[in-house]
C-alpha cells in the first residue's frame, strides 16, 4: 500500500542562518509513496514562486530559494507535504548570520621588559568565525613558544610568557565568519629598564690636555644622567661638558689638572630602573713627557648582514701627534667610498660600506707617535640572510598517494628551518615527515586526502633574517557533480549545482555549448562556500544543451557537465514545438 509521507531525519528543517544580500535555502528530504503535493508558508501564509521565492520540487527533495536575504524575510517557515494517505509539516525559522563585532575591544598594553602580557578581546557574531593575528603586518604564526593564541567562547587572546624589545609594536586581530570581517588594533608598548652596556673605562691624563669618560647605555625614554665626583653630583659649565647622544653618555675634563685625580661615579635612570658604574682617573705629572698610544678601549668583535654598513671602533689615548693605520687581513686599506676611516677625539673608527661575504676577518688599528705605536684587533663576521635557491611547486592530489614538497636554500648557517599549514606549525609525526640537510628541506605527507588541501609554507631563517616560500594544496576536484542529465518543462526554472574541494581561491564559470554565459535576466549564477549553482529561468525550448561549470584555482582546474533538455510546448517565440504527455507520477518540477 502506499506509505504517508515522512521526513528522513536529517531531512527535517533546522534554524537557517542567512547573509544579508545573499540567497538563503530551505530543503527537507521525503520519504513515502509520490505524487506529492508540497506547499511552504511564511509565517502561516503560503509562498509562491516569484522574483523572491523559487521553490524546486524534485524526486524525494523540496527546497525553497530566497533571493537576496533582507530583514522582511527574517521569520517562521514551514513546509507541508502530503499524498493521498496524509500529510507531515516541518518548520524552521530564518535569521540573520550575524557578522563578528567586537563586544570588548582588544586594549593596548604598557610591560617593562621580562613581564608577562595578554591581549584579549570578545567577539560576537555567528558561528564559525575564525581569528588571526598580526604584528605589523605579517601574520602571527604559532612558531614563537612565547606566544600563544587561542579562542574559545567568545574571548580572542593572545598572551606573551616574555616580553622582549622585539614584542613592541602594533597588533591586530581579525575576525572572520561568512557575512563579514571585523578589526581591531592595540598597541604593546615595551619599557626596558634603564642599564649600563659598556661602563667607562678608567684613564690617565695629562695636565693641561682634556679628558673624557665614555659610557654605553640602554633603556626606555626618557633616560636621565648624573655624574658625580667624590659623591657630589656634578654640572656641566666651564670645567666639565656632559652629553648624552645615540645612547653614549660621556664626561668630559675641558683641561686637566691635578685635583681631577679621582673616582667618578654615573648613574642612568629612567621611569622602570635605574644602573650605575664607577671609573678612576689618574694623573700623569710630567706635561713635558711625551706618552705613547694606549688603547682604553679595545676592538670587538662585530657581526654584519650582508648589504648592510658597520663601524669597527676603538679609543686611544697618548700624546699628539698621533696617526692612525687600519689593516684587513694584515694588509693596509685604503680608504674610500667602501672604507672610510675617522679619528676625533681620541676616537678612532673604521666605518665598513654596503658588506660583502669578502669584507669578513681581523681588522686591525695602529696608532703611531713619536714615543712609539700600539695595535688592537677585532674579527668582522658578515652573515648572509636566507634566500631560496628552489621552491615547492603547487601538486596534484591523488588520494592515498605520497605528496612531496621540497625548498632548497643559501645563507650563514646555523640555519633554522621550519613547515606550517595554515599559520600552525608542523612536527614531524602522522603522516608528515619533515626532511632536514644543510641547504635544502622537505616535507612529505604521506597517503593525503582532500582534507590535507592548504595552504604550506617553509620559513627558513638565521640571525641575518627570515624568508618563507609557500604553496597551495591542491587543485579543485569536483565531490558532487552536475546531474548527468536534466530533463525540464518549458517555463519552468532550473538550477544546477555542484561543489568542490581545493586550495582557494577558487573561481567558477559556467559554459553553454562551449560558449560562456554571464549573469542576466535569464541566467543567475550565485557560489558559496564552495557550491556553485547556475539558475535558468522560465526555461525555453533553445536553453537545451550541454553546460559545463569549469573551477580553477593557481593550483589547477576541473569540470563537470549537464545535459538539459527543455520539454514543452513553445519557445520564447511562442512557436509550437513538440507535445509531452504527462502522468499524474511525473517529476514535479
Amino acid at each position: 500500500g502506499a506509505m504517508q509521507p515522512s521526513l528522513k531525519r536529517e531531512g527535517k528543517l533546522q534554524t537557517v542562518e542567512a547573509v544579508k544580500g545573499a540567497a538563503a535555502q530551505l530543503e527537507c528530504e521525503i520519504t513515502g509513496t509520490a505524487p506529492f503535493e508540497i506547499s511552504w508558508l511564511k509565517n502561516k501564509k503560503t509562498i509562491t514562486s516569484d522574483q523572491k521565492y523559487t521553490i524546486l520540487s524534485q524526486d524525494s527533495v523540496s527546497r525553497l530559494e530566497i533571493q537576496m536575504f533582507e530583514s522582511a524575510d527574517i521569520g517562521d517557515y514551514q513546509c507541508v507535504i502530503s499524498n493521498d494517505v496524509g500529510k507531515v509539516t516541518t518548520k524552521a525559522s530564518c535569521v540573520f548570520v550575524e557578522p563578528p563585532t567586537f563586544s570588548k575591544r582588544v586594549e593596548s598594553v604598557t610591560a617593562v621588559l621580562g613581564t608577562t602580557v595578554k591581549l584579549q578581546g570578545t567577539i560576537k557574531g555567528s558561528a564559525p568565525i575564525t581569528v588571526k593575528w598580526m604584528k605589523d603586518s605579517d601574520i602571527l604564526r604559532d612558531d614563537d613558544p612565547n606566544i600563544k593564541m587561542l579562542f574559545e567562547s567568545g574571548v580572542a587572546s593572545l598572551s606573551i610568557a616574555t616580553v622582549v624589545i622585539s614584542h613592541g609594536g602594533k597588533y591586530s586581530c581579525k575576525a572572520v565568519n561568512e557575512a563579514g570581517q571585523q578589526k581591531c588594533e592595540a598597541t604593546v608598548t615595551v619599557q626596558e629598564p634603564a642599564r649600563i652596556v659598556e661602563p667607562a673605562e678608567s684613564i690617565s691624563v695629562t695636565a693641561g690636555d682634556s679628558a673624557t669618560l665614555e659610557c654605553t647605555i640602554s633603556g626606555s625614554p626618557e633616560l636621565k644622567v648624573k655624574w658625580f665626583k667624590d659623591g657630589k653630583e656634578m654640572i656641566s659649565g666651564r670645567k666639565y661638558k656632559m652629553t648624552l647622544k645615540d645612547n653614549i653618555a660621556s664626561m668630559k675634563i675641558l683641561t686637566a689638572e691635578k685635583g681631577d685625580t679621582s673616582e667618578y661615579k654615573m648613574e642612568v635612570a629612567n621611569k622602570v630602573g635605574k644602573d650605575q658604574c664607577t671609573v678612576s682617573m689618574f694623573f700623569l705629572q710630567q706635561p713635558d713627557r711625551i706618552m705613547p698610544p694606549t688603547f682604553t678601549k679595545s676592538l670587538k668583535r662585530v657581526d654584519g648582514n650582508v648589504g648592510s654598513d658597520v663601524s669597527m671602533d676603538c679609543k686611544v689615548s697618548g700624546s699628539q701627534p698621533m696617526t692612525i693605520t687600519w689593516f684587513k687581513d694584515e694588509q693596509e686599506i685604503v680608504s674610500g667610498v667602501k672604507f672610510q676611516p675617522e679619528f676625533k677625539d681620541s676616537s678612532a673608527m673604521l666605518r665598513i660600506a654596503w658588506l660583502e661575504k669578502a669584507d669578513s676577518g681581523v681588522y686591525t688599528c695602529r696608532a703611531n707617535n713619536s714615543a712609539g705605536f700600539k695595535e688592537t684587533s677585532g674579527t668582522l663576521y658578515v652573515k648572509e640572510p636566507p634566500v631560496f635557491t628552489a621552491t615547492p611547486e603547487n601538486q596534484e592530489l591523488i588520494p592515498g598517494a605520497t605528496v612531496s614538497l621540497r625548498a632548497a636554500f643559501t645563507g650563514t648557517p646555523p640555519l633554522a628551518i621550519k613547515w606550517f599549514r595554515e599559520e600552525k606549525e608542523i612536527i614531524t609525526g602522522g603522516f608528515y615527515f619533515i626532511k632536514k640537510e644543510a641547504s635544502s628541506s622537505s616535507l612529505e605527507l604521506h597517503s593525503v586526502k582532500p582534507s590535507d588541501s592548504a595552504k604550506y609554507t617553509c620559513q627558513v631563517s638565521n640571525d641575518a633574517g627570515k624568508v618563507d616560500c609557500t604553496t597551495v594544496l591542491f587543485p579543485p576536484v569536483f565531490v558532487r557533480k552536475l546531474e548527468a542529465t536534466k530533463l525540464v518543462t518549458s517555463s519552468d526554472s532550473v538550477r544546477l549545482e555542484c561543489k568542490v574541494t581545493g586550495s582557494p581561491v577558487i573561481s567558477f564559470r559556467w559554459f553553454k555549448d562551449e560558449m560562456e554565459i554571464s549573469s542576466g535576466p535569464r541566467y543567475s549564477m550565485s557560489s558559496m562556500e564552495l557550491v556553485a549553482a547556475l539558475e535558468i529561468v522560465q526555461c525555453a525550448v533553445e536553453d537545451s544543451g550541454d553546460y559545463v561549470c569549469l573551477a580553477s584555482s593557481e593550483a589547477g582546474s576541473d569540470r563537470c557537465s549537464s545535459t538539459v533538455t527543455v520539454k514543452g510546448w513553445f519557445n520564447s517565440e511562442g512557436i509550437l514545438c513538440f507535445s509531452a504527455h504527462f502522468s499524474s507520477g511525473g517529476l514535479l518540477l
